[in-house]
C-alpha cells in the first residue's frame, strides 16, 4: 500500500510540473545549437574586425621600356591569310562530299532561264 501511495504522490507531482518540465528539457536540448550559431557569428564579427584592409593601394613606380615593342604585322598577316584559305578549303572539301553521298542535292538556280 505504501508503494502505491508514493506512486500515487509522484503522479501528482508530474500532472502538476510536468509541462513545465516537457517545456525546460526541450529548450535545453536546443540550446546547445543556439549556443554554436551564436559562436559562430560571434567569431565572423571578431574576424572582420581585426581584420584590416588597406584603403589604397601601393603600385611600383614607372619605368621606361628598354626597347619599344610593336606586334609582328607580317606574322598577324601571314597566320590570318593562312587561316582563312584553310577554312575554305576545309569547308569546300565537306560540301562536296556531302553532295557525294546525296545528302546535298545541288539546286541549279538560272536567273536568265526564269
Amino acid at each position: 500500500m505504501e508503494g502505491i501511495q508514493r506512486l500515487e504522490e509522484n503522479l501528482e507531482q508530474l500532472a502538476q510540473k510536468g509541462s513545465d518540465f516537457e517545456f525546460y528539457s526541450r529548450y535545453l536540448q536546443g540550446l546547445p545549437n543556439q549556443v554554436i550559431q551564436a559562436q559562430n557569428r560571434y567569431n565572423v564579427a571578431k574576424a572582420d574586425m581585426e581584420s584590416f584592409v588597406p584603403f589604397k593601394f601601393l603600385l611600383d613606380t614607372a619605368f621606361e621600356a628598354e626597347r619599344k615593342v610593336y606586334p609582328i604585322r607580317w606574322l598577324i598577316v601571314f597566320v590570318t591569310t593562312f587561316a582563312a584559305g584553310f577554312m575554305g578549303i576545309m569547308i569546300i572539301m565537306v560540301y562536296e562530299n556531302l553532295q557525294k553521298k546525296g545528302i546535298i542535292n545541288p539546286k541549279s538556280k538560272n536567273p536568265s532561264k526564269s
